[in-house]
């Protein structure tokens, strides 16, 4: 019960719009790549946006909202079997998860502006959904590398079942 005893209404909130960022992020950023590699699929299925929610799990907001860490929709891609299809159906998850790292490095560069320009009640407010942004990107993105179908990382399973 200790998990649940530390969770106020503030941290519920500021964990909501932390993962509705990240989500933006990784999902624009993963459907971005896929585009510029040759993919149409995900632009086809409406995700080449920041939208958040054409990128939003259910499951993976309650998670995040819980545990900070969750996943987004899965990312589906018109694979065929030749070398350099799967190559760079490969790059797409590699490239995404490793550029939505710079956002932790960008937000902690960005907090000393928050700091200054807003007033001190709202300041407090954006700097906690920053504090929370980092400290999710972290470890979902970490979580996402895992090669399991749902998470970005599942797109590492269908390289190997088109390899076998």
């Amino acid at each position: 019960m200790g998990l649940l005893n530390e969770l106020t209404v503030g941290l519920l909130a500021s964990r909501i719009g932390a993962f509705l960022i990240y989500t933006a992020v990784l999902g624009g950023l993963l459907a971005l790549f896929a585009r510029l590699l040759g993919f149409m699929r995900p632009q086809h299925d409406g995700r080449l946006t920041a939208n958040p929610f054409a990128h939003l799990s259910v499951w993976g907001l309650a998670m995040a909202t819980l545990f900070q860490m969750g996943w987004i929709r899965s990312l589906w891609l018109d694979v065929d079997t030749s070398i350099q299809s799967r190559i760079r159906a490969a790059a797409v998850p590699i490239l995404g998860l490793a550029t939505v790292l710079l956002l932790i490095p960008l937000l902690w560069w960005l907090r000393p502006i928050v700091q200054v320009n807003l007033p001190r009640t709202a300041g407090y407010a954006v700097l906690g959904v920053l504090l929370e942004v980092q400290r999710l990107t972290l470890a979902t993105t970490i979580f996402n590398i895992l090669p399991l179908p749902g998470l970005v990382g599942g797109l590492f399973l269908v390289m190997a079942q088109l390899l076998g």
